[in-house]
């Protein structure tokens, strides 16, 4: 993680406003360019090992948050899918890890926590999609917590489906 912390503060003025920044400054569509291009990056972020892979994952997590809720939205589900893929990687070579189911419970935690996030600054459709991807991806890699993780996972979704999406419309859009 040390070697992602200098293009951090490179590149800080994407993941954060400046104390300077005048509210209208951004246009929506530019700035939604460059929020998929932090997130782009993100996809592209890859440590040798699985450990450090997990390290960046968490800095990455605490810098994107601090960035507000208009970044929030771009950036966190970045950090889901790459944790969910992170989460499969251990699975696959848990053979060479004995403290992998250890390890996953702790990956899917910080997926669940990192959803909550998005959820919490109202992007309530996006948080449903990651929770539904989330239970299928513990679904796949099979570990002691499986059952009670993918309940959790899919109970969460379910929740903001009946509390958070009202509209009966988009409530239909999203089973379809």
């Amino acid at each position: 993680s040390a070697e992602v912390e200098p293009f951090l503060s490179m590149i800080q003025p994407l993941l954060r406003d400046q104390d300077d920044t005048p509210s209208q400054f951004w246009d929506d569509e530019d700035f939604a360019m460059e929020q998929s291009l932090v997130a782009r990056f993100v996809t592209q972020l890859h440590a040798d090992e699985r450990d450090t892979q997990f390290q960046i994952l968490t800095l990455l997590r605490k810098v994107f948050n601090d960035g507000g809720s208009r970044r929030i939205r771009h950036t966190l589900p970045a950090i889901v899918f790459k944790t969910l893929s992170l989460a499969q990687a251990y699975y696959e070579h848990r053979e060479e890890d004995e403290a992998w189911e250890k390890k996953s419970s702790k990956l899917f935690s910080f997926t669940r926590q990192t959803i909550l996030t998005v959820h919490s600054n109202e992007f309530f459709t996006l948080a449903l999609k990651l929770f539904l991807r989330g239970a299928m991806a513990v679904n796949e890699t099979h570990f002691a917590k499986t059952e009670p993780m993918a309940y959790e996972f899919c109970s969460q979704a379910f929740g903001i489906f009946e509390e958070d999406i009202s509209d009966s419309k988009e409530q239909v859009a999203l089973i379809r």
